[in-house]
């Protein structure tokens, strides 16, 4: 049965899979992923190459664009593959549905 989960990434300053902060037991694949920039910097997001001035910017908390909804996907997504980019100690919020 499919579950709804919430983590935290705390971010280290180099570019980092969100998977990286996965709690024990949670599953490393989702079927809806949001993401939620929990800081008041910018923080960008896309794959293993996401660098400070490429990828999907998150504005800061609570900006209309802080959070970025991956949708609902038919194919369940490997958390190892979105990487996440920011200054250290900044805070990434994520939810998801896992299988």
């Amino acid at each position: 049965m499919a579950a709804v989960r919430t983590f935290q990434v705390t971010l280290t300053g180099s570019a980092q899979p969100i998977s990286a902060a996965l709690p024990t037991g949670y599953p490393p694949l989702g079927r809806q992923v949001v993401l939620q920039n929990n800081d008041a910097a910018v923080m960008r997001v896309g794959d293993s190459t996401v660098t400070a001035s490429k990828g999907y910017q998150l504005a800061s908390g609570g900006a209309a664009n802080s959070a970025l909804d991956l949708g609902q996907m038919e194919n369940p997504i490997d958390l190892s593959t979105i990487f996440v980019i920011g200054t250290a100690t900044q805070k990434l919020d994520v939810t998801y549905v896992d299988e």
